[in-house]
């Protein structure tokens, strides 16, 4: 099934405030079509974390959602494991970047059109943050039915609970909802999914390099309290 192209009317739980992610968005945060879908090794350490503190593992087998996929680096990560990757985006300009490299990915703001139980993984990395409160349960609800039995849901958001998630979350224009860990519990039961792992996001010390090297190794205590962003977790029963 071929998810359709954005519907004028918005539905609970579909992504909205389309009109900011036209190419400004994109030209603010650097997103150029010369570095879609590339990788750093340290980016590619970082997802690797990620993805090991949430146990899920990779492998040619998964099927796997990502919404939001942005600068295409976890769609890229995620196909150089051999993983069948499908990705949405809201802003036109990243879906015809994300199909000219091969990628199979859509212009939708809906998940309505994905057919029930089929994703082993879906990935939302910096897109809770973007959709109205009201709108939340909805939205994780879509995820739920279609995730198969076991699936699981991987989340990233600036840290509503931590004074360093406030340069994240107040810093865009796009982002309305604040989320810490006790409302992601709650979104969670609500939805009728499982919280399995809430935490700080990962920042592999050696992955890095020069000053940065220096800084995150310094800074990485401090921050493991009191964190940025956060990666949740949510689990299909």
């Amino acid at each position: 099934m071929t998810p359709q192209k954005n519907d004028p009317s918005i539905r609970d739980g579909d992504i909205e405030n389309k009109e900011l992610f036209e190419s400004t968005y994109l030209s603010w945060k650097g997103w150029d079509e010369g570095a879609f879908g590339t990788l750093s090794r340290e980016q590619q350490v970082y997802l690797s974390a990620q993805l090991k503190d949430a146990e899920c593992s990779i492998d040619q087998e998964m099927n796997i959602l990502e919404i939001g996929f942005g600068s295409g680096k976890f769609l890229a990560y995620a196909s150089n494991l051999g993983a069948k990757i499908t990705g949405i985006e809201v802003n036109l300009d990243l879906v015809n970047m994300g199909k000219k490299f091969g990628f199979d990915v859509h212009h939708t703001n809906s998940l309505s059109c994905f057919p029930k139980e089929k994703y082993d993984l879906v990935a939302a990395f910096d897109v809770l943050e973007h959709i109205p409160q009201e709108n939340l349960i909805a939205f994780v609800e879509q995820v739920r039915d279609i995730l198969r039995p076991g699936g699981r849901f991987l989340a990233r958001f600036p840290n509503g609970d931590s004074p360093f998630g406030l340069i994240n979350q107040n810093g865009d224009l796009t982002h309305v909802t604040s989320i810490g860990s006790s409302k992601i519990r709650h979104l969670a039961e609500a939805a009728g999914m499982e919280a399995i792992f809430i935490h700080g996001e990962s920042e592999p010390i050696l992955a890095a390099s020069g000053i940065f090297l220096l800084h995150r190794f310094f800074s990485k205590p401090i921050k493991a309290i009191l964190n940025g962003f956060v990666n949740a977790v949510l689990k299909k029963n």
